[in-house]
């Protein structure tokens, strides 16, 4: 008894459509490289919170629902202070305050949708959503943290360099392909228009992200890092973020912007070989999605056909089985029946001898 021909080819094309659904939807995932980074906040979110479990450290105190998260976040913390701390001369002169929360919690007081965490610049406080906590993140809010104490008081600082050096330190990586994308579409903004982006309510917030990393990850190759931290120190008494630049670069804002966009155009335009890295790495990836699925397709029809032979192997000994009992029945039977035949024949007669003669 085998199984359908037309089930198993119906079978396997519903197999090999799933395939193809998962292929498309993991390059969809790869071209869809969109920078969903955490945020810095100005103030504290309004509401309870249900966090309740506190576990000290020397520079932060963790609140989180019980005390083994709460653990994991300081080790994460500690680690991540020990390295912002080596970078910025100030460091806060309170204890930093971090909420772990579950992700329905912290949903509904994120400044700013699709975050994993915010800090309060310049205070103490960092919320992290609790799925989505890592070293990054946690570096990450620390370093807005830091930032808004490193500066000079009343100085603002544009969103697309407090985002992209709390990724730069942090050690994120830039998203290439929306980069290039971008640069493609003629969406990449200047530094005096992305000094004007608010990352957490303009239309095209994610800009400062992605763009600010970038703009920072420029200004290390072609000035060196050691120029990066001058920036910072310099933001400490400097009359605007502007006047520190330039006398950190020696150039102008016009200057500093042209080499920005030139450099730009050569590492994230159609044939840069940023591009063409990532799509190698694109077409490999694909590649491997297309064998991965091709296997399953395989291993599926493979396991249809184990279950068919194993099928045949069944009818063959339930058949062997069957026979076997109808043996035993028919040796059953025939001994019953001739036992039968010895009982209705029964002993022999004895014949009568005459009187006065012996047998």
């Amino acid at each position: 008894m085998r199984a359908d021909p037309e089930k198993s080819t119906l079978d396997t094309t519903r197999i090999a459509g799933i395939g193809a659904v998962f292929v498309v939807f993991a390059l969809l995932l790869a071209f869809l490289s969109l920078s969903l980074f955490a945020q810095p906040a100005s103030a504290v979110p309004n509401g309870l919170i249900s966090a309740d479990t506190r576990v000290d450290g020397q520079e932060v105190t963790v609140v989180a629902e019980d005390a083994p998260r709460a653990e994991e976040v300081l080790r994460l913390a500690e680690d991540g202070w020990a390295r912002v701390d080596r970078i910025f001369e100030t460091s806060p002169p309170e204890q930093v305050l971090i909420f772990v929360l579950p992700d329905s919690e912290y949903d509904r007081i994120q400044p700013a949708p699709m975050t994993r965490g915010f800090a309060t610049y310049g205070g103490y406080r960092i919320y992290l959503k609790s799925g989505s906590v890592d070293q990054e993140v946690v570096t990450h809010e620390l370093t807005h943290i830091f930032l808004g104490h490193e500066v000079r008081s009343g100085l603002e600082v544009p969103d697309w360099f407090n985002e992209g050096l709390a990724q730069y330190v942090s050690g994120a990586r830039a998203p290439t392909l929306q980069l290039i994308y971008e640069m493609s579409a003629g969406n990449m903004l200047s530094l005096e228009e992305l000094g004007k982006v608010d990352a957490l309510h303009d239309g095209n917030r994610q800009i400062a992200s992605v763009e600010g990393l970038a703009i920072v990850q420029f200004l290390v190759q072609d000035f060196g890092e050691d120029r990066l931290w001058q920036l910072l120190a310099r933001l400490g008494d400097a009359s605007s973020f502007e006047d520190a630049l330039t006398s950190t670069y020696g150039y102008s804002n016009l200057e500093l912007n042209q080499r920005w966009m030139a450099y730009a155009d050569d590492a994230y335009s159609l044939f840069s070989p940023s591009a063409l890295r990532a799509y190698v790495t694109l077409v490999i990836g694909g590649l491997a999605l297309i064998g991965a699925a091709i296997w399953l397709i395989r291993r599926t029809q493979l396991i249809y056909a184990g279950e068919e032979r194993l099928r045949d192997e069944e009818v063959v000994a339930a058949r062997a089985a069957e026979n076997h009992i109808r043996m035993v029945e028919r040796s059953s039977a025939a001994a019953v029946d001739a036992e039968q035949r010895q009982l209705n024949v029964g002993p022999p007669e004895r014949r009568e001898l005459p009187p006065g003669e012996q047998e």
